[in-house]
């Protein structure tokens, strides 16, 4: 029997002894027990070179020094090595090991996917870590662990978040928080009402439902059957004339894909972007049917004028003259509405897309159904 056969049998019921033991002490057990370095095997690829070691921090890996580790492979019999920096994680500070090429190109690095995914969230809202759904009845739901009214799950409603911000204190365990629009997804200010307890937030819904009831006894709002749903007089029997709603955050336009050799792939900003704008679209939508006919859809974007400038230049910019094209704002958006509002974007028959300094940044997204609307005379017929 060979040398290298009789250490992997050692080796084996070394290992097999400390299946229970962590994955460093195994490292230590294969060091000190067998007396032998794990890459003493001489197979090319595991080779230390003049200054490299076993790394004990990170087991399996090959400190080369001054923060880079090398990890060997086994690749068609023999071995191949992939590099690695020590880096701390974003969002929690953790150490974690990085690919050395990934992290050349990024600014960011985390050591999981749910480190990730709240901190690209609270981009959006914040520097709260987030993470929003959509939660019962359209509502938004915001992960706030630290919250006292957090669920099981870490989530906290997001207009009792808006609401204690406006009020300067946190919210009682009776006191409720009502939607004047009736539109659970909209957390403006302006559209939120404090109640004392629950017993006021009923009276204020019997009060609704008492004026629809006086509204379809005058003959002002009518159940269109067909369409399922009510309509005011004189309305175009459209089950959803109009779409307006708010994605919070610095716009983002449509980018080229990205590529890394032979795979293409979605920039991450872009990627963001995407899935926030489908979430608030389909909360907006409320359940309801997808427009079939031409629509109009509007794209307003709303940024920040730099730090650098004046305050009083500050004070007086209102159009925005750089930065990303209008044309790449309006796709992004129209794309991803495509299965949530209407069928095809291309049903967008009419559009705009502009941009202007605020307070805030943000995209606002209206969509008009143009069956609704008396069509415009063409150039053909203005000329005769």
């Amino acid at each position: 029997m060979e040398a290298t056969d009789l250490f992997s049998m050692q080796e084996a019921e070394a290992v097999s002894s400390v299946d229970s033991l962590s994955s460093l002490a195994v490292a230590v057990v294969r060091r000190v027990i067998l007396g032998v370095d794990p890459g003493a095997s001489g197979r090319k690829g595991t080779r230390l070179l003049a200054g490299q070691v076993w790394s004990d921090r990170w087991p399996g890996n090959i400190d080369c020094g001054g923060g880079v580790f090398r990890r060997p492979y086994e690749y068609r019999g023999g071995f191949r090595s992939h590099y690695f920096v020590e880096k701390r994680c974003t969002h929690c500070e953790a150490p974690h090991l990085q690919s050395k090429a990934n992290a050349e190109r990024s600014t960011n690095s985390f050591c999981s996917a749910p480190c990730r995914s709240s901190f690209v969230t609270a981009q959006h809202h914040g520097s709260r870590s987030l993470k929003q759904r959509p939660g019962g009845g359209s509502h938004v739901l915001i992960r706030d662990r630290t919250h006292p009214m957090a669920g099981r799950s870490g989530q906290v409603y997001e207009h009792t978040l808006v609401m204690e911000k406006e009020v300067g204190r946190p919210l009682t365990a009776d006191e409720r928080v009502h939607h004047i629009n009736c539109l659970k997804g909209d957390n403006r200010p302006d559209n939120l009402f404090l109640c004392e307890d629950s017993s006021e937030h009923f009276r204020i819904h019997g009060s609704l439902n008492a004026c629809v009831a006086q509204l379809i006894e005058a003959g002002a709002l009518v159940f269109d059957r067909e369409a399922r749903c009510y309509r005011a007089v004189g309305q175009p029997a459209l089950p959803l004339p109009i779409l307006d709603f708010i994605i919070p955050g610095a716009p983002v336009p449509f980018a080229r894909a990205g590529s890394f050799g032979k795979r293409r792939f979605t920039p991450r900003k872009q990627a963001d972007q995407m899935v926030a704008v489908k979430h608030f679209a389909g909360s907006a939508m409320q359940g309801r049917d997808l427009l079939s006919g031409p629509v109009r859809l509007e794209v307003h974007a709303t940024y920040i004028a730099p730090a650098s400038w004046s305050k009083k230049r500050r004070s007086s910019a209102d159009w925005r003259a750089s930065g990303a094209d209008w044309d790449n704002l309006g796709k992004l958006i129209s794309d991803c509405l495509s299965g949530i509002v209407f069928n095809d974007d291309a049903q967008v028959s009419d559009g705009r897309v502009t941009k202007r300094y605020g307070d805030r940044e943000e995209v606002r997204v209206v969509v008009t159904s143009l069956e609704a609307i008396e069509p415009l005379p063409v150039a053909a017929e203005v000329l005769r």
